[in-house]
């Protein structure tokens, strides 16, 4: 069964844009006035004296008259346009790390609702070397390069507190600019990619026992709208797994031909994080990574950029084939996550009172709540 209806086409306009051709462009970025900036301390200020805990915590409690709406506009328009913004001049100089969290956890309310990113119900991520990585450590609590990737959610938000000494570059690549090429010079390759039952994809649950899931690479949803879903690594890790469906030879090269094309520098771009850095990215249409960091030896200088997973009132309708992945395929529905995390009630709360105040659809809090 494919997503790819009835014959290949393009996705075409901005979504499909080449990284030299934008990476000096002013287009995706918006840098926040002094006045914007005010309005966020002081519903920081505003916030800290209702004592209202994080989960508990409503636009009310966290006002931004100004800068939500503003904020809420730039990730609407960026949706199937570059699927990429970065906003500049988020106040987080003289804030402690615990306010620093506080005032993104009040610009999320504005923005979607928060996902678990983890089996540690990780909701804010801390990007940041943390010595040794276990061997349930993913590749963001240390230092070494990430390759591209998208991640299971509408989009990505990562705030930058710290930058790091050197390296750490975030690269970005447009995979409707991938599949588009790949349509006129592999067409036959780009076709494997559609193939809903072919691509493997590692994702523990341990609440289900499925150690993997079928995903494909590409595909176009009933409304016509296009999405990605991209993991070099999770891919061929699931072929070791023995009940995995194995990629055929052709498969094979048509993941090995995505890979080659988004690590081609004609495709993606690199841009460095300053602190109050706010990088916004639209997992269906683009993929992200990380070059190695050089990092400070000091603990404390250390490079720290913050990451939420976020389900948005802007997403669009996904592939039948991804549900399973996603729970909900329907715009605007409370999707993606991390799915074995046991949810508590107040964290169910949280999500059925943001959803409903940013006019989502509210899908199952998770497998059980406590």
């Amino acid at each position: 069964m494919s997503d790819s209806m009835t014959q290949l086409r393009k996705v075409g306009g901005k979504a499909a844009w080449r990284g030299p051709d934008i990476t000096d462009s002013d287009e995706w970025k918006y840098h926040l006035s002094e006045p914007q900036r005010a309005e966020i301390l002081a519903a920081l200020r505003h916030y800290q004296k209702s004592g209202v805990a994080q989960l508990d915590a409503t636009q009310a409690d966290f006002p931004l008259p100004t800068v939500g709406p503003t904020l809420q506009t730039l990730m609407r328009d960026m949706d199937r346009q570059l699927g990429i913004l970065l906003v500049r001049g988020v106040p987080v100089d003289g804030l402690s790390e615990p306010e620093i969290h506080q005032v993104y956890w009040g610009i999320g309310l504005y923005l979607g609702v928060v996902l678990a990113q983890s089996q540690h119900a990780e909701l804010i991520g801390d990007i940041r070397a943390r010595g040794t990585p276990g061997s349930d450590a993913r590749g963001y609590t240390s230092g070494k390069s990430q390759s591209f990737h998208t991640d299971e959610a509408d989009v990505v938000l990562l705030l930058c507190r710290q930058r790091a000494k050197a390296g750490g570059a975030s690269k970005l690549a447009s995979t409707a600019a991938i599949h588009d090429y790949m349509v006129e010079t592999r067409p036959d390759l780009v076709e494997e990619l559609y193939k809903a039952h072919a691509i493997a994809w590692v994702m523990p649950d341990p609440v289900s026992g499925e150690a993997w899931f079928t995903t494909p690479f590409f595909g176009f949803s009933r409304d016509g709208s296009f999405a990605s879903r991209y993991s070099y690594n999770r891919t061929l890790k699931a072929q070791s797994f023995p009940d995995t469906p194995k990629l055929t030879p052709l498969q094979r090269e048509a993941v090995e031909y995505a890979f080659e094309l988004a690590n081609d520098p004609s495709f993606y771009f690199e841009m460095y994080f300053e602190p109050g850095d706010l990088q916004f990215v639209v997992n269906y249409q683009v993929i992200h990574g990380r070059s190695q960091v050089i990092d400070y030896d000091e603990v404390e200088l250390k490079r720290h950029v913050m990451r939420m997973w976020l389900s948005t009132p802007y997403g669009r309708q996904l592939p039948d084939s991804w549900k399973h992945a996603y729970t909900s395929i329907e715009p605007a529905s409370v999707r993606g996550g991390v799915p074995w995390w046991w949810f508590t009630k107040q964290f169910g709360d949280y999500r059925k009172r943001t959803a409903a105040a940013l006019g989502m659809i509210a899908t199952p809090d998770g497998p059980k709540t406590q």
